[in-house]
């Protein structure tokens, strides 16, 4: 029985967990999270709705409040955000940031001012960048406090790091993520004081109403006095979506090994979408004739100008009599996910008639997950291999 616990137990962790994203683990989330103005806004366009989140700690080092909350305004190809934080190193903090869309890629920054009892208040400044790989993964180049304006630099230093994140490549059934990063915190370039450090987190989610995700992570990295550390963290929650808003509570352990302390977290999320992305994704067709020994046509689908952050939900191709809904359909191939680089038609429709000898006109239709169409206009094509666009 205890075996047969392990190796269900190993299958979950192996196979199962799921990366969610909190405000200092992961860059990958299953749904929007205004948090992540606080470790990288140039994420922050990627969401939809208005995202508002908050995350607080219990208890503390200190046994004092902390925690954050932050809400996130999409408009078009741009988003804008403002949060609170309260936490080991920040008193009192107040940021705002701004992210876009440019083609394959995204940029985003946000402004901090630190308040304190006794001092005036502090300017710090994050820039990130990042950038869409093929496949629904993205690579983020993120530099935290890079201006700073307070004269104390021994806890808020400047910070730099790399992170690759996005769909586990090869499943494609299972909701499975991950987020895999380097960074260093430059406490004193003169001294050399500098400590690098790496994560990693495994996430995903599992059932649909109410959807269930939960998360595993470790942090590695050496500090300014050259000791080794290591934070585990692990969460789990749920998401409950009723029309187009949703809401979710999730709940979370930090373990610090260096100290054998830990701290607790609840994070609750609320995203009304009451706005969607007006970025409509690109797509064109080539179609080419086949051979004598091979009659038939080969579509080819040119996905390169494809601006599909939220992922691809299904493509149609259909060949039709004439280039209107008035037209009989003689032939269509559909299906999920990514539509494959080439669609080869044999020239006959359902009932085994061939259409060798006809002018047919063909379209195709991608839907991404949040509704947004990519329609080809209606392509006029005869075995003479005469194209030309209606």
């Amino acid at each position: 029985m205890k075996r047969l616990l392990s190796i269900c137990f190993c299958y979950i962790i192996i196979f199962k967990v799921t990366l969610y994203s909190d405000l200092f683990q992961s860059n990958y989330t299953y749904h929007s999270n205004s948090l992540h103005l606080f470790s990288n806004p140039s994420i922050l366009t990627f969401q939809q709705g208005i995202p508002v989140s908050a995350v607080f700690f219990i208890p503390t080092y200190q046994n004092r409040f902390e925690g954050a909350a932050a809400v996130n305004f999409l408009l078009d190809k741009n988003a804008f955000a403002i949060g609170y934080e309260r936490g080991e190193t920040v008193n009192n903090r107040i940021i705002s940031g701004f992210s876009f869309i440019k083609e394959i890629f995204s940029v985003g920054s946000s402004f901090s001012f630190l308040f304190d009892n006794i001092k005036e208040p502090d300017l710090l400044i994050d820039a990130a960048c990042t950038f869409k790989l093929p496949q629904s993964r993205y690579i983020s180049l993120i530099f935290n406090n890079i201006i700073s304006t307070g004269k104390d630099q021994n806890e808020i230093n400047p910070k730099g790091g790399i992170s690759f994140f996005g769909d586990f490549p090869g499943i494609k059934k299972a909701a499975l993520g991950f987020d895999l990063g380097y960074y260093c915190n430059m406490y004193d370039l003169r001294k050399s004081k500098i400590d690098h450090g790496g994560k990693l987190c495994i996430t995903g989610s599992f059932l649909k109403t109410p959807m269930l995700f939960y998360s595993a992570g470790a942090n590695l990295y050496r500090d300014k006095y050259g000791k080794t550390n290591q934070d585990l963290i692990a969460t789990l929650g749920f998401q409950l979506r009723i029309n187009e808003a949703s809401a979710s509570l999730s709940y979370g352990v930090e373990y610090k090994k260096i100290d054998s302390d830990y701290k607790m977290h609840i994070s609750i999320d609320y995203n009304p979408t009451a706005f969607r992305h007006s970025l409509r994704p690109s797509l064109d067709l080539k179609i080419v004739d086949g051979n004598g020994i091979v009659p038939g046509v080969y579509v080819s689908f040119d996905c390169s100008k494809l601006n599909m952050y939220s992922g691809i939900k299904n493509w149609v191709l259909v060949f039709c009599t004439l280039p209107s809904n008035n037209g009989e359909i003689i032939k269509s191939f559909s299906g999920g996910n990514m539509p494959p680089s080439t669609v080869y038609w044999d020239y006959r429709d359902v009932a085994g008639k061939y259409y060798d000898r006809e002018i047919v006109y063909v379209r195709a239709i991608l839907t991404d997950n949040n509704s947004n169409l990519a329609v080809t206009p209606w392509i006029k094509h005869n075995s003479q291999n005469r194209i030309n666009e209606e």
